[in-house]
Order: structure tokens, then C-alpha cells, then sequence
């Protein structure tokens, strides 16, 4: 054997090693956290209410609520299959890291920090190149203040401004180097691994800010929070445990917070001026249209957006977005229309299109009809159960990639999120990294990050 050999992964030990998990982190608890009381919620708000408080008539029916809870029902069922489940564990507190793949992350870390920023450096002469001023810039930092033409501005391009999505990727493996106790080995690395995490979550603030887009950073803060989540449910303190199952009590509480400060800036100046209710009213009514008017929205889907020839569309997106395909318009070529567009044109004449969430929930069934739409979410809910079943057992796929499922599991109500085009690159890099640290971690890049490391032994296999 030669010094390019793999070095083994740890092995599995059953019975050895606190399983890690909580309620509201496994797919269940997910899919139920918020799905149930939203469906309900928009199910029984009444059509003068919707005209009310979000100007659009009532389109959700009994008979489609009916069918988005059997969705619900097929999503927890497929997810059960897993975790019902014996799940094996690994010996050490979670997430167990060897010391070579550790080396492997902190390599890993490296290049996609350096192609998160090529990303916020292509988006940023985009914008640039599209006419903003960085004293545009920096009037909307001063202002608190930001529209829709700086947003148009910065558009993304597929394939080129993609690269920030990098991010997730950096975000989920900086969350699993984090250590409670400090190693003299590690120490140099874990300080440039948590300056970089910082740099990361400030760039995608600013991002949320100027361009009015909360999921860039709430798609980076699911994943970090499900990470240390995991660790805490773990940890030997009780009452670090106990607090961990809790968590959603304050969570949901500052969620909403978090979205009223981003609506202060968007849109709060604007109601204000034109009505009397109290901030925290607004961001109450605004918080809970984003969910009614999404299951709203899949309800006027079914009902108005099709046209002759349509093809799936939501459940394929990443699919369709993606560079060369979206530029030659395949899907319109293939399809005779635009989904999208006829998406828009029934929110103006049926709802608002300033509440355009497609609703994820519903979206399976208005692309792949009644049994097709059921079986999709049978299955997403399966492939959610294995990721978290691997994650608990130790595997290194499910450590990379759950933490980006469980926000999908959040947003589901909203959109589809997993089937997007702006998650597909960080799912594939994780999947990619995950795939290959199970199978072992190539010595040679081992080797190259151990050599910096103080007091660890360099071992060397001799040729036979």
C-alpha cells in the first residue's frame, strides 16, 4: 500500500454515543411545527378578513385545505418509515469528527469561503454595472431604507452570482468544527473558521437588507442553529437539554421579531402613513399573510394558472433555472408558456401580487395532480427521514445535508424551497463531501493539513 491510500472512516458502535435530536430538528417535528396551525389558520380566516387585511378575495377551498392536509399526512407518513427505525450510533459526543476529517473540512471551509465571496463580488459589479451607486449604497445603510429598483439591480445570473449559495455550504461546515473545548492543535484553525462564518453572516445581512430578501440570511441562520441545536441536545448539563426541546417557545417569538424589523424597513414607512394600527399589529397581520396568502396563492393556481400543455414546473425548478437550460428557455419551448408568468397574471387578477409566496404544500398537487402530488411529498418526506436517521447514526451525508433539508421543512408552507435552483448548488457540494468523507478521506489531503498540526503524528504508510 502506498501513502495515497484512504484513511478509514470511524467505525460504528451500536449502543455507545448519545443519539442527538430533539422534537422540533427531525422531519416530523419540522413538518408539524408549523404546517398544521398555518393550514388551519388560513383555512378558517374568512373572505372579508383576506380583503381586509391583505387585499385579496378568499380563494382556498374546503376541498383543496383537504387535500394540502393529506399532503401533510403523506409527508409525515414517509418520514416515519425512517425514523421509526432502529438507529445505530457512533462512540463520542456528536458530531463525531476524526482528526482527518476535521483536515478535510478545514480544506473543505477554505474553497467555499473564497467562492462565497467571488459570489458577492460578481453580485456587487453586477449591480454596479447596472447602475447603483455605492452612495446608493450607503444612503440605504444610513436610512434604513431600500426598493424595489435597487433589488431589480441586483438580480442574479445563473451560474455567476450562484456562487454566494456557497455560503450554505460554509455556514453547515464551520457549524460542525465548532468545539465546546478548546484543542492547542485547532486553535489557529478555528479562529480563521469563525472570522470567515462571520464575514459570511454579515454579507448575507446586508444582502437581506438592501435587496429585501430575508431568506438569504434565514437560509444560512436554519442550518447554524440546527447544528449547535444538536450539539445542546447532547450536552451533559440537564438543563441545557431540557432547554434545547423548549427552544421553540423563544424561537418563534424572535423569529417574529427578526421579520418585523426587516418589514419596518420595507414596508412599514408606507402603511404608517396610511393607517392607524400599531407596528407590532402590522407585523403580526404581515407574519401571518406571508402563510395565509401562500396556501391562498396554491389554491389560485390550481384553479387559474394552468394553460394548455403545461409541464411540472415548481417540483423541477432547479431543473428548469439552470444555467444554459434557463437562458435557452427550455421550458417554455417545451411547454408552450411560461409557469411563472402565468403565476403572475393570475395574483393581478385573482389575488395580490404583492403576497406572492406559491404555497409548498400546495404546489405538488397544482404541477403533478392529486395522486402525483401525494406521492412527491411521500417521498420527500422519506428521503427527510433517511437524512435525519444518517445524521443520528453518525453518517457523515446527514450531518452535511440535514441541516439544509430542515429549512426546507420550515418553508414548506411558503414554497418549496428544496426544489429550487438557488439551493441546488449547495445540496450537491454537501452531498459531494458527505459521499466522499464516508467512504474515506484521502490521505494525501490529510497528511497535508496534519503536518501544520502541533503534537499530531504524522503517520506514513510503507510501500509493500
Amino acid at each position: 500500500m502506498s501513502v495515497l491510500e484512504t484513511v478509514a472512516p470511524p467505525r460504528s458502535a451500536s449502543g455507545s454515543g448519545q443519539q442527538p435530536g430533539a422534537w422540533w430538528l427531525s422531519p416530523i417535528g419540522g413538518a408539524l411545527l408549523i404546517g398544521p396551525v398555518s393550514l388551519f389558520g388560513a383555512w378558517a380566516i374568512s373572505d372579508a378578513r383576506y380583503r381586509a387585511e391583505w387585499r385579496t378575495p378568499k380563494a382556498l377551498t374546503d376541498s383543496f385545505t383537504v387535500l394540502m392536509l393529506l399532503g401533510l399526512v403523506a409527508l409525515v407518513v414517509g418520514a416515519s418509515w425512517w425514523q421509526l427505525r432502529p438507529v445505530r450510533s457512533r462512540t463520542g459526543r456528536w458530531p463525531v469528527l476524526t482528526d482527518d476529517h476535521r483536515a478535510v473540512l478545514q480544506r473543505a471551509a477554505t474553497w467555499t469561503f473564497r467562492a462565497t465571496i467571488f459570489g458577492y463580488l460578481a453580485l456587487t459589479a453586477l449591480g454596479l454595472a447596472r447602475g447603483v451607486s455605492p452612495v446608493t449604497l450607503l444612503t440605504s445603510l444610513l436610512t434604513f431604507s431600500t426598493n424595489d429598483g435597487m433589488k431589480n439591480s441586483f438580480a442574479p445570473v445563473a451560474g455567476v452570482s450562484s456562487f454566494t449559495q456557497i455560503g450554505i455550504v460554509h455556514v453547515v461546515i464551520a457549524g460542525l468544527l465548532f468545539r465546546r473545548r478548546r484543542d492547542p492543535r485547532w486553535n489557529r484553525h478555528d479562529r480563521r473558521a469563525r472570522r470567515r462564518l462571520g464575514i459570511v453572516l454579515g454579507l448575507a445581512l446586508l444582502r437581506s437588507f438592501l435587496l429585501s430578501e430575508r431568506l438569504a440570511i434565514l437560509e444560512l441562520a436554519v442550518p447554524l442553529l440546527a447544528i449547535l441545536a444538536l450539539r445542546w441536545s447532547v450536552d451533559p448539563r440537564g438543563w441545557v437539554r431540557r432547554a434545547c426541546r423548549l427552544a421553540p417557545v423563544v424561537l418563534l417569538p424572535l423569529l417574529l421579531a427578526v421579520f418585523g424589523l426587516f418589514e419596518y424597513t420595507r414596508s412599514w414607512k408606507f402603511y404608517s402613513a396610511h393607517g392607524g394600527t400599531s407596528f407590532w399589529d402590522f407585523a403580526a397581520v404581515r407574519f401571518a399573510g406571508y402563510y395565509a396568502t401562500a396556501y391562498n396563492n396554491a389554491a389560485i393556481a390550481q384553479a387559474h394558472g394552468g394553460f394548455p400543455g403545461r409541464l411540472p414546473y415548481s417540483v423541477f425548478e432547479s431543473f428548469w433555472t439552470a444555467p444554459v437550460l434557463s437562458q435557452l428557455g427550455l421550458y417554455q419551448r417545451l411547454s408552450g408558456g411560461d409557469a411563472e408568468s402565468s403565476f403572475h397574471v393570475a395574483l393581478v387578477h385573482y389575488g395580490n401580487p404583492e403576497f406572492n409566496n406559491p404555497g409548498g404544500l400546495g404546489a405538488p398537487f397544482v404541477d403533478l395532480g392529486t395522486l402525483g402530488g401525494v406521492l412527491y411529498l411521500l417521498l420527500l418526506g422519506a428521503l427527510c427521514g433517511w437524512c435525519w436517521t444518517n445524521l443520528r447514526s453518525g453518517g457523515m451525508v446527514g450531518m452535511l445535508v440535514y441541516p439544509v433539508v430542515l429549512t426546507g421543512l420550515y418553508e414548506l408552507p411558503r414554497y418549496l424551497y428544496l426544489s429550487q435552483g438557488r439551493v441546488l448548488p449547495a445540496l450537491v457540494v454537501l452531498l459531494l463531501l458527505g459521499r466522499r468523507l464516508e467512504r474515506g478521506v484521502p490521505a494525501a489531503v490529510a497528511l497535508r493539513v496534519r503536518r501544520r498540526l502541533p503534537g499530531v503524528p504524522v503517520r506514513r504508510t510503507v510501500p509493500a
